[in-house]
């Protein structure tokens, strides 16, 4: 009967520092994900920038399917032929008959945040930069 509980005790005895020993060596590893906030700013002002310009095309067959539907591009000959069209922001004329601008809510809307897209002259953006330079 002494047997058995000596047995048990250097089981015990060598076991539990094999267990300390396996755990003391388990490594834990965690990889940080490093994705676009990585990069430097500058780098990302690009990537933003490409982004929004690439936009650009999708934005215009966002606006001219609200507005003509699956008949996209008949749509777009007659207001092509109309002169009022044009692939980019189309303003408002003065004199808005119904049939020679966009009579879709969504797509005038779409049409406004094309306007973001045009260019600027110099003269008009001043201002803008001598507030916050």
């Amino acid at each position: 009967m002494t047997r058995r509980p000596l047995v048990f005790r250097i089981g015990l005895l060598l076991g539990l520092p094999c267990l300390f020993a396996a755990c003391a060596v388990m490594e834990i590893s965690v990889d940080v994900y490093k994705g676009p906030l990585a990069n430097h700013e500058h780098v990302q002002a690009e990537q933003m920038s490409v982004m929004a310009i690439g936009a650009k095309p999708l934005l215009i067959e966002l606006r001219d399917r609200l507005e003509w539907g699956k008949m996209v591009r008949d749509g777009r000959d007659k207001a092509i032929a109309a002169k009022w069209y044009k692939a980019g922001f189309v303003p408002k004329p003065p004199d808005h008959l119904p049939t020679q601008w966009f009579q879709n809510v969504r797509a005038q809307r779409v049409n406004a945040v094309l306007f973001l897209y045009e260019d600027f002259d110099k003269s008009e953006l001043e201002p803008l930069f001598g507030r916050y330079s």
